[in-house]
């Protein structure tokens, strides 16, 4: 009997991680205003948010783990954004601590293509984050 309810327990307690292919609600408007205006808040709150379901998984080719990460984050972004189109400009290339990755957006304004840039942190051991 203990060990059932010590079961029951575990399994009503354990952590369900969000899968990156799950559902994610993205208000492309607001994200491509976002960037546009170059007030970061909301463009921000998604990465952010987007990049705490990517724990980072360290590799022989990759020691701090994120590079996945990233292409999963610009595929993330890409996705159902007809507006928006994120690339990835280069991973862990930019030296300071941690290190930083960037990216290049380019928006639809009127038929004026605009493009953007902003960096993620790739802290070894922890979730990426754009917070400046």
């Amino acid at each position: 009997m203990k060990y059932s309810i010590l079961l029951f327990i575990v399994l009503i307690s354990g952590c369900h991680k969000e899968d990156i292919n799950s559902t994610f609600n993205i208000d492309c408007e607001k994200l491509a205003d976002s960037f546009i205006s170059k007030d970061y808040e909301y463009a921000e709150s998604v990465i952010d948010s987007i990049c705490l379901t990517l724990s980072p998984i360290p590799s022989v080719n990759d020691e701090l783990g994120h590079e996945m990460n990233s292409k999963k984050l610009v595929e993330k972004l890409n996705e159902g954004c007809d507006n928006v189109v994120v690339e990835m400009y280069c991973y862990a290339c930019l030296e300071s601590f941690p290190l930083q990755s960037s990216f290049i957006v380019t928006l639809d304004s009127m038929n004026i293509s605009i493009k953007r840039h902003f960096t993620l942190r790739v802290p070894e051991g922890d979730f990426m984050y754009m917070r400046k």
